[in-house]
């Protein structure tokens, strides 16, 4: 079984498509966002980010990027979205659900033995576009399962004897998945009780736990989607202002930990990545690839912005990459003829 997105996405995409002409986005785009849409029930988590079952984190972390660069709805917020706002909402709630199950282990784990086999799957996603940890929910569900293993129920008369009750392995399995679903629902109950509330941090963490005790359950996919999404932009806000407090007080380190993860958290912010890059240059100036990342993604988010692309053709300067350092640095100097330091830069290249 496949997590869906919940009862009406078809519906609401055909909807979307009758009123295409209440938004400014490019029709090509609208038709992209509508077969998504349409598509994204019947897809699996890797359909959903446009990677091979065998992708490693790494591919995971960047198609999400990607993903979210595309779909996200706040890059469009100087737009006029109309129906499509609701659906780019709905995608990339999936975005989110995709990425923290593929990223962790476990719940990878679990995740992929829900999956029919390679290929059965007649749904696409559109192909790539590109220009509170979930590790511990995973861990407590593990511990738990591993308890239940070593937990030697009485035997019977027959077991005593050496003689094995009929059944008693299916049986004893059948206890176990019981046992599952039932901690999964009370944990997809306490997740929507703190949802309620409006605690979407506590939320998210019972979700992933239900969804670690029953990765079959969409629901629990549903609950840790909604409230995930919610939990990441709460927590980037939060961690960016922390951040910023930090680098105030001169406590870099402490910023650039802070600022960074609050990037991973809310990958569409240029001016995040920004600071993360100009931070990780000025803390670890001898490894410019480190900070290469942060400066393309900032001029990958906003390119019509000098300082983004400044700092990244002087980071690939750094790498010994003049040709395109010299290239970005020239489209910086375009943007703004009178930057001194761009045209010093271009002159040393």
């Amino acid at each position: 079984m496949q997590p869906r997105t919940g009862k009406g996405m078809e519906s609401t995409a055909d909807d979307s498509a009758q009123a295409a002409g209440a938004t400014s986005l490019p029709e090509d785009f609208c038709a992209e966002i509508r077969s998504f849409a349409e598509a994204l029930p019947e897809l699996d988590y890797y359909q959903v980010l446009g990677i091979e079952r065998d992708a490693p984190t790494a591919a995971v972390r960047d198609a999400f990027f990607d993903r979210s660069k595309r779909f996200h709805p706040d890059r469009y917020f100087n737009k006029e979205l109309g129906p499509y706002e609701g659906l780019l909402h709905e995608i990339y709630k999936r975005v989110v659900a995709a990425s923290e199950v593929l990223r962790d282990e476990q719940l990878r784990r679990g995740y992929d033995q829900t999956l029919p086999p390679p290929g059965q799957s007649k749904a696409k996603a559109p192909p790539l576009v590109r220009s509170g940890p979930v590790k511990d929910a995973a861990a407590e569900a593990a511990k738990e399962a591993k308890t239940a293993a070593k937990a030697k129920p009485r035997k019977s008369l027959r077991d005593r004897g050496g003689l094995r009750a009929p059944n008693a392995g299916i049986q004893g399995l059948q206890r176990q998945l019981e046992s599952s679903r039932e901690k999964s629902q009370k944990q997809l109950e306490l997740a929507r009780e703190h949802g309620a509330k409006g605690d979407w941090s506590k939320a998210a963490h019972a979700a992933r736990l239900a969804l670690a005790f029953d990765p079959r359950d969409k629901k629990n996919h549903e609950a840790l989607a909604e409230y995930l999404t919610r939990a990441n932009a709460e927590g980037a806000q939060r961690m960016r202002a922390d951040g910023m407090v930090a680098l105030g007080r001169g406590e870099e380190e402490q910023a650039f930990e802070l600022l960074s993860e609050a990037f991973q958290l809310q990958p569409t912010d240029a001016e995040l990545a920004f600071k993360v890059a100009e931070l990780c240059r000025r803390l670890h100036g001898d490894e410019p690839e480190r900070a290469l990342e942060y400066a393309l993604r900032a001029a990958e988010l906003d390119p019509r912005v000098v300082a983004y692309r400044k700092l990244l053709g002087l980071t690939y300067a750094a790498l010994g990459r003049n040709a395109e350092a010299r290239k970005e640095l020239q489209r910086a100097w375009e943007l703004d003829p009178m930057d001194k330091d761009v045209k010093q830069a271009l002159g040393s290249l």
